[in-house]
């Protein structure tokens, strides 16, 4: 057998194959009883460690095959990996050595386990209580006065520990459960002009939890026009469905309009249908019916009404009353 030939390159192929498995296993199990020695503390560094054996693994395993079969698509591939992980090793080798000590400490290279930080805490706690500092020269505007200052010792650990637990309450499990509640979260409201308060209505979803998952949002006199897309009012994460005042129907020319704002989190646009919505000189209502992601087993959908009654010009009870039986 001539050095140089096939056959010498195939077992040379296969045996550097074999090395390559047993490095991967050798690191699947450095990392394995690391972690249960708990040698090494941090999660990120034994999945590397595993992630980078099983990868080596899976790569001398196609090698392998590859070489004892000739197969030679299946090396050239294997060459090419083997080729991006060299210049990713180099390019990692050279990063390395351009960092210095402080900068690992920065990129937490160099990490302490729990036990560690209390040795370093119960050893760096001062022990000379009756030590006293002088500050002469104190700003008087912080309310350090020229004087000394006894050093105040921190207590024992052990003695500040209290239990911890989860919150409790009703708020807080509403809160826990936004979008899968028995019954939904509405928030009605006047606005009197949806289309000066859309930066207010953005801040406040944006912000604040309570508006940001509630189900749905209910206003009243929007005042908006056919002029006004929906999409320029509506905030992130909602979509609109609104009746805007027929002026011939109603006799007025201003004011009016309802609206309805509805989570998509909570219920999705293709399970809402529009019933009626209705305009009348005193009266205004649009009905949808809803069937969200979530409902107890006693609900097959739900039926969302939202109505403005504007205020009565010339009579009080008569065409209110009419309108609501009718309705």
């Amino acid at each position: 057998m001539v050095c140089g030939g096939f056959t010498c390159s195939k077992n040379a192929l296969c045996s550097l194959n074999v090395v390559y498995m047993l490095v991967g296993l050798l690191l699947i199990g450095v990392a394995a009883w690391g972690k249960g020695f708990g040698i090494v503390s941090s999660i990120h560094i034994i999945g590397g460690v595993i992630a980078v054996g099983v990868f080596l693994l899976l790569i001398s395993i196609v090698g392998l095959i590859g070489a004892l079969n000739h197969h030679q698509v299946m090396l050239f591939f294997y060459m090419v990996i083997l080729f991006l992980v060299f210049l990713f090793q180099f390019g990692v080798s050279c990063s390395c050595l351009a960092i210095n000590k402080g900068q690992q400490v920065i990129l937490g290279f160099i990490t302490y386990s729990r036990v560690e930080q209390l040795d370093i805490r119960a050893t760096s706690t001062h022990q000379h209580y009756d030590q006293e500092y002088d500050f002469p020269e104190a700003d008087p505007l912080f309310g350090l006065p020229p004087r000394t200052i006894d050093w105040i010792p921190a207590s024992d650990p052990k003695q500040r520990r209290r239990r911890r637990g989860r919150r409790s309450g009703l708020l807080v499990r509403l809160r826990i459960r936004a979008h899968r509640a028995p019954l939904p979260s509405i928030l009605p409201a006047n606005v009197q002009s949806l289309d000066s308060k859309v930066d207010e209505i953005q801040a406040r979803v944006a912000f604040q939890r309570d508006i940001r998952d509630c189900n749905i949002l209910c206003f009243t006199e929007t005042w908006l026009t056919r002029d006004t897309l929906s999409e320029s009012v509506q905030p992130a994460g909602f979509f609109t469905h609104r009746a805007d005042r027929n002026n011939h129907l109603s006799g007025k020319k201003k004011g009016g309009d309802v609206c309805l704002m509805i989570n998509e989190t909570w219920c999705d646009h293709n399970n809402i249908q529009e019933l009626k919505s209705f305009c009348s000189p005193d009266l205004e209502f649009l009905t949808f019916k809803c069937r969200p992601h979530y409902l107890p087993r006693e609900f097959s959908s739900i039926i969302i009404t939202v109505v403005y009654i504007p205020p009565p010009s010339r009579h009080i009870d008569g065409p209110e009353i009419t309108s609501l039986d009718s309705m």
